[in-house]
């Protein structure tokens, strides 16, 4: 069996089901992919004026989540690994054109891509603390393959900004059920 590429996957909650809403999409995650490392689970708020949201339809006035980033790898090609997040979401839209949970392919492989499809890496990763910091923490050596950059040295702009707060330690995710935050 070939090896697979190394993506990083965010993963973030607007629900109330939080840490079972993640452990739900790691184990859908687990079942094409191999999770190599999750970051630590954080809450984020931050308000309206730090906001990057160039293609959300939810204009929130306020962003607060749960969220962490898994490294992991997989055998789909980045297209089909999109499509199978965007599947994931959809198992948990709560209603029309509110999701409650949020899954963005950050980076696949050196893969630079932009197509109406597919944007890799990520257009907003570097400019999200709850992404970059998050990717960081597990895997702070890689490269963006556009700016040119280490992830941690990307991250190093949000190290004094308030964004959120350790909420739990990513290894949590693959515990049982047996919880509910």
């Amino acid at each position: 069996m070939n090896s697979g590429q190394t993506a990083l996957v965010s993963i973030k909650t607007f629900s109330d089901q939080n840490l079972s809403a993640m452990k739900s999409v790691v184990r859908e995650l687990k079942n094409t992919s191999i999770i190599k490392k999750i970051s630590s689970v954080y809450k984020v708020s931050r308000p309206a004026e730090s906001l990057v949201a160039l293609r959300d339809i939810r204009k929130e006035e306020h962003l607060e989540c749960y969220a962490a980033v898994a490294e992991i790898e997989s055998q789909l090609a980045a297209t089909e690994l999109l499509q199978r997040l965007k599947h994931i979401e959809k198992l948990h839209q709560k209603e029309y054109l509110r999701r409650s949970i949020s899954l963005n392919l950050l980076l696949y492989a050196e893969d630079v891509v932009m197509s109406p499809e597919l944007s890799l890496p990520h257009p907003e990763m570097h400019l999200r603390p709850e992404e970059i910091v998050l990717a960081t923490e597990i895997a702070g050596s890689l490269h963006h393959p556009v700016l040119k950059e280490n992830l941690a040295r990307l991250a190093q702009k949000f190290a004094k900004e308030s964004w959120g707060e350790f909420f739990a330690q990513g290894k949590s995710l693959f515990e049982s059920e047996r919880e509910s935050i």
